[in-house]
């Protein structure tokens, strides 16, 4: 806007009027910044008489300021200053406009107010003229990069499983930026509270969570990322060997126990094979199995597989085959029983029931009613009655069939009767007596 100043003239309380002085001025730009010299001179009654004032139109003040605060991403980032960031309720004159080129950059976590190098601005009027002279221009700004954190960049950890006793999997860690080193990694129970985490990485088996933790730097927060992961139990099978013998009266037992899947220090499974069977028949050759302690019950999943312990009843049938058969374990066997044979008896009025003895092939001899049962043929052991069948079956350890066979025979009787002589005297001659033998 133009500011040209017109004077008021007095002479005391009187007030000259234009005809009675000219004003004079030193410019006639009354627009741009300068001190303008007003020079009053008398006419008339006031001739010879001269005045000078002076004033200035001083530069207006403009202030740009712009700030912003951003996030370290890794590059140069750049702060625009603008001629719309006007500052202080400072204003361009009507019809000026800024036209402006300023920048800040930063690239670490920092403040910076220093302008880069190259900038300029300039005011030009309407009329397209540069009036930059006539303002006081202050340009600043401040660029604020802070340490970038979880929001800007994101970490993430993997830890694949593994089995109990098996090398331990390694993790696998990555972060989308930054300036971050390497995380380091501490461990807890899954369902454990955040405050249980540990270094120590874990070996047993269970369910676990790692957590992987990239440090801050100057330039980055601390930012974590966790996983998931499970250490399976070492599967393992204990097979416990099979055994078979004919009935011999002594324990059946087999120690034997097969691992398959491999225990990985000795002593944190123990195993024995315990089944016995003395008589004849079938069990399972049980296996007992501890652990060292409960951690290492809950570090193997143990699947037990038991043989069978068989004794074969001994039969007391020589015909019986003399060697067990796998395939049919209900087969006796025979290997040496030995039963006696009974004689004839001759009628003599008395009962005679033939009772047979059973002696096995070490010389002990079987218990009637225990080891064997007889049956026979007839009930009637006193008379002569024909062949007694007698039929002896083995019993409890013992099986198969037998049988013996005897008589109680008609017995011999001789009648002799009695001599006798006389002389004819015409009566008969008799002799009752008679002699059994």
């Amino acid at each position: 806007l133009e500011h040209k100043w017109i004077p008021t003239v007095k002479n005391g309380s009187y007030t000259l009027n234009s005809s009675e002085y000219d004003v004079t001025y030193s410019t006639k730009d009354f627009v741009n910044v300068q001190e303008i010299t007003v020079t009053i001179i008398g006419k008339g009654d006031y001739a010879g008489q001269e005045v000078s004032e002076t004033y200035s139109i001083t530069q207006r003040n403009l202030e740009v300021y712009a700030e912003d605060s951003r996030p370290y991403n890794g590059s140069n980032q750049t702060l625009e200053i603008t001629n719309k960031d006007l500052y202080n309720n400072t204003t361009l004159a009507e019809g000026d406009e800024l036209t402006i080129t300023a920048t800040i950059t930063g690239r670490d976590a920092d403040t910076y107010t220093t302008l880069d190098d190259g900038y300029s601005w300039e005011i030009k009027n309407k009329d397209a003229e540069d009036v930059t002279h006539n303002y006081n221009i202050t340009v600043t700004g401040k660029l604020t990069i802070t340490k970038a954190g979880s929001e800007q960049y994101q970490g993430t950890v993997t830890l694949d499983d593994w089995t109990y006793g098996e090398e331990a999997a390694v993790e696998n860690a990555s972060v989308t930026g930054g300036d971050y080193g390497n995380p380091t990694y501490q461990y807890k129970n899954k369902d454990a509270g955040d405050e249980t985490y540990t270094p120590v990485k874990p070996s047993d088996a269970g369910e676990y969570t790692v957590k992987a933790t990239w440090a801050g730097t100057d330039n980055c927060k601390e930012i974590t990322a966790t996983d998931d992961f499970t250490i399976s139990p070492r599967q393992i099978t204990l097979t416990s060997g099979s055994a078979s013998k004919t009935y011999d009266g002594t324990p059946l037992t087999n120690s034997n126990v097969e691992v398959t899947g491999g225990i990985v220090n000795e002593g944190d499974v123990t195993y024995a094979a315990t089944g016995s069977i003395t008589n004849a028949g079938s069990t399972a050759n049980t296996i007992e199995v501890g652990y060292a302690n409960a951690q290492m019950d809950a570090n193997y999943e143990v699947t037990v597989v038991e043989g069978t312990l068989t004794v074969y009843a001994q039969s007391i049938d020589p015909e019986d085959p003399h060697d067990p058969d796998p395939e049919d374990p209900e087969q006796p066997v025979y290997i040496g029983v030995d039963t006696n044979s009974p004689s004839n008896v001759v009628y003599d009025g008395a009962a005679h029931q033939w009772l047979p003895t059973v002696t096995a092939e070490d010389g002990t001899v079987l218990v009637f009613g225990t080891d064997y049962n007889v049956t026979y043929s007839t009930t009637d052991f006193t008379n002569v009655t024909g062949e007694i069948v007698v039929t002896i079956t083995g019993a409890g350890n013992y099986a198969g069939e037998i049988t013996r066979t005897y008589q109680i025979t008609p017995r011999p009787v001789t009648l002799t009767s009695g001599s006798a002589s006389k002389t004819y005297d015409g009566t008969a001659l008799t002799n009752s007596e008679v002699t059994i033998t």
